[in-house]
This record gives C-alpha cells, sequence and structure tokens, in this order.
C-alpha cells in the first residue's frame, strides 16, 4: 500500500469534498477518485458515502480515518527523529533527508555523492525516491526538508506555487526534456531521431505510481504518443532492466538520466521524436524556508546549488 493514499483520504474525510481535497493536493478530481478506489479496492470495504453533509466516512471509514492519522502522525515523529542521527562512519557528521523524484536520485546518487565523499563532507544523506505526488507529501508532512524534483515549463509557474504555499523555496538548477529510451537491440535505436507514429506501436515501462494518473507527466506523454501497453513496475532499476531487455520502452529526463549504468554501458539509448520537443522541463532544488533548516541541512543545499550550477545552470 502506497502512503500517499492514507494522506489522500485523510484529506478527504477532512474537507468532506473530493474537489476540495483534490484542490489542496494539487490532483485531478478523476485521479483522487481513482485512487481511493484502490484502496478501497486493496481493503476489501467501502471507505467513504456521499451524504447531505458532504462525503463522509462509512464505520469502517472511521476506523481508518483515525488509524491513518495516527500512521502520520508516528512517522512524521520518526522523520525528526532521524534527523538527529549521527553518521554510521563515527566522524560525528550528520544524515540529511532528501526526497527526489527518481530521475533526481539517480543523479545525486551517481553525481554527487562521490564528490561529498570526494571532498570528505562530514555530512551523508538519506535518499529518498518519491513519485512527484509523494514528494510533495513528504516535504508537507515534515518527513524532509529539502527535495529535488522537475516541473514542465508550462506547469512551472503553479508548481512553484504551490510549494511556496508550504513555505518551501523554489530555484531552477537546469533544463531538461525528455527522450524516449530504447535497447540498443532495438531496430528503432539505430535512427538518430523517431517520428510520432513509430511511438504508437511501442509498449512502455513506467512507475506502478502511474496507474492511478497521478503522474501528469506521463499520462501527457502516454496520450501523446497513443501508447496501447503499458507495464507498471515497482522501481526505475527494473524499468531499466526492461528496457534493456528489448521487452518495452521508456520516457525519461534525458540529461539527468544520462549517467544511468544501462546508458554509459551501451545498452540503452535515448532518442528524441522528430519535430517535437518532449515536454521541456526544469530542474528544481526544493528547500523549507532557510530559517528553518539546521546547518547540515543548508550545507547540503548550499552544496547541491554549486555542483548543479557546475554542470550547467538553467536558462532564464
Amino acid at each position: 500500500m502506497r502512503l500517499e493514499l492514507l494522506h489522500y483520504f485523510v484529506q478527504i474525510v477532512e474537507s468532506r469534498s473530493f474537489n476540495k481535497a483534490a484542490a489542496r493536493l494539487f490532483l485531478t478530481q478523476p485521479a483522487l477518485t481513482n485512487a481511493m478506489n484502490a484502496l478501497e479496492g486493496e481493503l476489501g470495504t467501502r471507505l467513504l458515502v456521499r451524504s447531505h453533509k458532504g462525503v463522509v466516512p462509512t464505520a469502517h471509514g472511521a476506523v481508518v480515518y483515525e488509524d491513518c492519522r495516527r500512521i502520520l502522525g508516528e512517522l512524521r515523529e520518526c522523520m525528526e527523529a532521524w534527523k538527529t542521527l549521527t553518521a554510521p562512519d563515527g566522524e560525528g557528521g550528520s544524515v540529511v533527508p532528501l526526497v527526489g523524484i527518481p530521475t533526481a536520485c539517480n543523479y545525486v546518487a551517481d553525481e554527487i555523492v562521490p564528490l561529498m565523499r570526494a571532498e570528505r563532507q562530514s555530512i551523508s544523506l538519506a535518499l529518498h525516491e518519491a513519485s512527484p505526488a509523494a514528494l510533495y507529501d513528504a516535504l508537507r508532512s515534515g518527513c524532509a526538508r529539502i527535495g529535488l524534483t522537475a516541473f514542465v515549463r508550462d506547469e512551472e509557474e503553479r508548481q512553484i506555487q504551490r510549494y511556496r504555499s508550504i513555505h518551501f523555496r523554489a530555484e531552477a538548477l537546469l533544463d531538461d526534456e525528455y527522450a524516449v529510451f530504447l535497447s540498443a537491440r532495438h531496430p528503432l535505436a539505430e535512427n538518430e531521431l523517431l517520428r510520432l507514429e513509430e511511438c504508437a506501436a511501442l509498449p512502455f515501462a513506467t512507475y506502478s505510481s502511474n496507474r492511478e494518473g497521478e503522474d501528469a507527466i506521463f499520462r501527457r506523454a502516454a496520450e501523446l504518443f497513443q501508447v496501447r501497453d503499458i507495464y507498471y513496475l515497482n522501481s526505475r532499476e527494473s524499468i531499466m532492466q526492461m528496457i534493456a531487455q528489448n521487452k518495452a520502452a521508456g520516457f525519461f529526463l534525458r540529461r539527468m538520466t544520462r549517467n544511468n549504468w544501462y546508458v554509459k554501458n551501451g545498452l540503452i539509448r535515448a532518442r528524441p521524436v522528430e519535430g517535437v520537443r518532449l515536454l521541456p522541463s526544469r530542474h528544481y532544488l526544493l528547500w523549507l524556508e532557510e530559517d528553518a533548516l539546521n546547518g547540515a541541512e543548508r550545507r547540503v543545499v548550499a552544496f547541491l546549488r554549486e555542483r548543479y550550477a557546475a554542470a550547467e545552470p538553467a536558462s532564464e
């Protein structure tokens, strides 16, 4: 069960409205409805009913609601305790939680963490990979105070305002755009450019969190390519393995995936689509207002800014 489903359920109960809860969560109402259908299906019971008072929990739903509040509260307490951990190497450094979309986490693991070690930084990162919706929930609930994400350019300002509403700053790091990732053995991988109609015949692999349509980026890409066959997998590694085995294609940010092991070793190739800029995007660093960060967290923010800027800053 995905943790964000519990948060969604709590929001619906407390707002007594799917529409109001969807607005708070920055989801579409159909996506929220699908998420609740998935939760009810997993639990095997109905949790919500409509009444003259709005949307209210059933008898079972009321029990689940109290348990959800307790679970989410305990998780926040645990995360606060984890932030005070001492680094396991005994050097007295701090462990700083960092939550990011999968592409960002892989970039940090491949590029940033080795640099931190090389410079003998006394800080360790606890990387938490999350879908865009789960990332927002983690920052909003206090589970982490630093995040890395990417916004499609035509949704950029709305997303920035969304994070500002929960007192997070958003700083542009670098520009990117999506590409189609294919096995090097696929015949289309020999082409430098793909045609849009060629993409429609490809099965695509994506994260299981996209099953309810929560990731608007993948949803838009699937509509653009008119994708018919989709495989939902639980991890980036599983997706990359399926692509490398020539069983599916993938859809990732191109720059942030160029150092992936499968790409660097020639097993997977990234290809743009002719005549189409695939959802131009911009990577962002998110952090809680600086006076709320501790010293270790401020050092991580400064280090990430410096290293991303060295790679290539975002254009104005």
